[in-house]
């Protein structure tokens, strides 16, 4: 008898050290797959925006027109940013980026709308920013970074992009979107 009970014992306690071995195994699993969730989204958000820097420090250098349309919607997120800038040879060339609404998601129980970022050069597709985004918006500001409604008086154009993770479950995570934001002071608004 007292052999049995030692064996049931031994059985109790080595299923109990698997059981902990096992949780601890998934636990590092997860945390390893969000990081992964995590980088990635990061990347695709830090690309995008400096796509969208490197555009916005152009805008109206050398050309003979700025800023030519802004729309935004009622979530004051930009639809339609249309500038000129120069291409490399030198010809003005007119940018526009596009919002258009794509999949709805559930983010920690609400819907959220997700959109699409469109680039064009001279109205041709010319890539983008993906297909999660959830904030995009280009404001021009004055001198003293008040928003401006009128391209004459934009010395500066702040842009903010807020892309959702592409994949995997938000539930117990912490970060489930990244973050990018820049205000810049376009050579060709310095009038």
């Amino acid at each position: 008898m007292q052999l049995i009970l030692d064996n049931i014992s031994a059985i109790m306690i080595g299923s109990a050290v698997i059981l902990i071995v096992l949780s601890t195994q998934f636990q590092a699993q997860r945390s390893a797959v969000e990081q992964t969730i995590a980088y990635a989204s990061k990347q695709s958000t830090l690309q995008t925006g400096v796509s969208i820097e490197e555009d916005l420090a152009a805008l109206g250098n050398g050309t003979a027109d700025t800023v030519t349309d802004v729309q935004t919607n009622a979530d004051g997120l930009t639809t339609v940013f249309e500038f000129w800038k120069q291409d490399a040879g030198g010809a003005d060339m007119e940018v526009t980026y596009r919002l258009s609404a794509g999949n709805k998601v559930v983010v920690r129980g609400d819907s959220v709308q997700l959109y699409t970022l469109d680039r064009f050069e001279n109205d041709v597709w010319a890539g983008g920013g993906g297909e999660r985004v959830r904030f995009f918006a280009l404001d021009m500001l004055d001198s003293d970074g008040n928003v401006t409604l009128s391209a004459g008086s934009a010395r500066l154009v702040r842009a903010t992009l807020v892309n959702v993770y592409p994949f995997g479950e938000d539930n117990g995570s912490s970060v489930f979107q990244s973050h990018w934001g820049i205000t810049i002071r376009p050579i060709g608004l310095q009038n």
